[in-house]
């Protein structure tokens, strides 16, 4: 999974315009209303009516029939120009108040600091999510497949636990605290549904699960997918965290096999993967998916937007606003396999972007869901989706999974001499 050997290139930097958010600056001027009013009071000042002006002005006046109609033109006229002023000040003081990102501005990545990392980490491991407070994170140790150990960004190496064996899917809770996965249990060739709280070892909840995710609206509820009664009616439940109660939420006309699921943030909606393997099996349900479906959480409607084809998918991630959706594609063309990064717009079921790529190791949306960070070949890259250039320092040695943390920091694997350590690239904002 790591070279061993030393590259030192130039940070590659991509941009486009794709309606990305604009961001808000500081600095606005209080005391805008004050200057406003004291500015047109001094040119009222200026204004004034001379006898010989006012004898033009009564000499132009209309006849009295002329004069009413005149009149109530005037006064329509007085308060569509006071309304436009209004307006035009609104909009001045908006100006101020959220005035548009400066052109030339770039957001500069320096390096800091490394971290303490568990050995487990440190000798070929893979970081495998964050949890949403930016708090905790996921790994994988190498040639263990389905080992996971949970560790504190603060304190790496003391809150590190092994939380969950034979695992092939992880998802978190809305605060962080819990983990919930499917796992291959070794006692039974049944796909199980298991909870794993911060700093404990997992524990069952549920057999015969082909996915599951926690639900983002709320910390007591877990959704799952089972098999059903027939292969192509897979069941939407939910559970509690303490497995108490489940509930049937829908049956779904889905001909083939779920094998993953992913809520957007908002709860919206709900993305799933699937393969087209005729039964459940621990290859199957952990290998990449071949088409994607979409659910609407209010109507219930599903939709599928990839059909499968010569091609597989996997690593679904959502972009925080829920607006788009990350995924790897691997095609295989004349016998040579090619891989892309491909972000999906939900709403207009659109390729927002394709991004070729050879040994992906990791990737992140920024916070704003306006830039994606990835590393090709131990290499950062940066793709913009809105108005802000970013560039990031040059590194003399590999540089593998960056994850964006909510606070806007870099979190990433820097590898030397084989070795993995974890260390933060600081946003630093320059014009």
């Amino acid at each position: 999974m790591n070279e061993h050997h030393h590259q030192q290139h130039e940070q590659q930097n991509h941009h486009t315009q794709l309606g990305g958010q604009q961001s808000p600056m500081t600095g606005f001027d209080h005391n805008l209303e004050t200057r406003i009013t004291r500015v047109l009071h001094d040119h009222a000042q200026h204004i004034h009516m001379t006898p010989a002006l006012r004898r033009r002005f009564l000499q132009h006046l209309p006849t009295h029939a002329a004069h009413k109609e005149r009149k109530k033109r005037l006064v329509s006229l007085t308060a569509l120009v006071a309304a436009v002023f209004v307006l035009t000040c609104g909009l001045y003081s908006l100006h101020f108040l959220f005035p548009p990102h400066p052109i030339g501005s770039v957001l500069a990545y320096s390096t800091s600091t490394t971290l303490l990392t568990p050995s487990q980490l440190a000798q070929g491991g893979t970081l495998v999510s964050l949890d949403p407070t930016g708090q905790h994170l996921v790994y994988e140790p190498a040639n263990q497949p389905g080992v996971m150990y949970v560790t504190d960004i603060a304190h790496p190496v003391t809150h590190n636990v092994l939380t969950m064996r034979n695992a092939y899917s992880v998802a978190w809770s809305p605060d962080g605290s819990a983990l919930v996965t499917t796992v291959y249990s070794d006692k039974t060739n049944e796909p199980l549904l298991a909870l794993a709280s911060i700093g404990q070892y997992m524990h069952p909840l549920q057999k015969n699960v082909l996915a599951a995710s926690w639900s983002p609206t709320s910390a007591q509820e877990i959704t799952f997918v089972s098999g059903g009664q027939q292969r192509s009616q897979p069941q939407l439940w939910t559970i509690s965290p303490t497995g108490t109660s489940s509930h049937l939420l829908a049956t779904m006309s889905i001909p083939l096999l779920i094998q993953g699921m992913y809520w957007s943030p908002d709860g919206h909606t709900l993305a799933m993967l699937a393969t087209t393997a005729s039964v459940p099996s621990q290859q199957a349900l952990e290998g990449p998916g071949r088409a994607l479906y979409l659910m609407n959480a209010h109507s219930g409607a599903i939709e599928q937007v990839i059909a499968p084809g010569d091609f597989t998918l996997s690593n679904l991630t959502w972009s925080p606003n829920s607006r788009a959706l990350l995924y790897v594609q691997q095609n295989l063309q004349n016998g040579q396999e090619t891989t892309s990064l491909r972000a999906l717009d939900v709403s207009t079921q659109r390729t927002l972007f394709t991004l070729p790529v050879q040994h992906l190791r990791g990737f992140s949306w920024s916070p704003q869901s306006s830039a994606l960070i990835y590393s090709e070949n131990g290499i950062l890259h940066t793709y913009t989706t809105g108005n802000t250039p970013i560039t990031l320092p040059t590194l003399s040695d590999l540089a593998d999974y960056p994850i964006w943390l909510p606070d806007g920091r870099i979190l990433y694997l820097h590898i030397h001499n084989g070795l993995g350590q974890l260390a933060l690239l600081l946003p630093n904002t320059h014009f």
